[in-house]
């Protein structure tokens, strides 16, 4: 199992709003974990960060790998779900099996979470230019 950890994920665990426990076993579990150059650009694009705030989210990046591929695909899957958020990722782990040449960015949000997150221009972006591909 290999996990791309979205941005919220990573400001949930540096904040603490996400426990140790989830993100341990999150981790632990699978057999890659890494995060996108576009997470980097969001953490480190934040205006108002403080320098201990940088070494704080520089020293927790070191320890996983960032996906440097140029082409990724950056998927959004909009799912009614009472999933926890790291749960969710289980039933698309077919994705990555279909597409092997690309890194694949997956982002699985309940509609209520992209309505508080539709504000930030990476999402912004996403919801105005991104192209449907499916719609149940």
């Amino acid at each position: 199992m290999r996990y791309l950890i979205d941005t919220n994920v990573w400001i949930d665990a540096l904040a603490g709003r996400l426990s140790a426990d989830s993100f341990l076993r999150l981790t632990l579990q699978a057999d890659w974990v890494g995060y996108s150059a576009i997470t980097r650009l969001e953490l480190f694009g934040f205006p108002g960060l403080t320098s201990g705030e940088e070494q704080k989210m520089s020293a927790l990046l070191k320890n996983f790998s960032e996906v440097t591929r140029k082409s990724d695909l950056d998927l959004m899957i909009g799912k009614d779900t009472a999933k926890r958020f790291f749960d969710r990722y289980k039933e698309f782990d077919g994705i990555h099996d279909l597409i092997k040449d690309r890194a694949v960015d997956m982002l699985i949000y309940t509609p209520e979470e992209l309505k508080k997150i539709s504000h930030r221009p990476f999402v912004r972006k996403m919801l105005e230019e991104g192209i449907t591909i499916y719609e149940h």
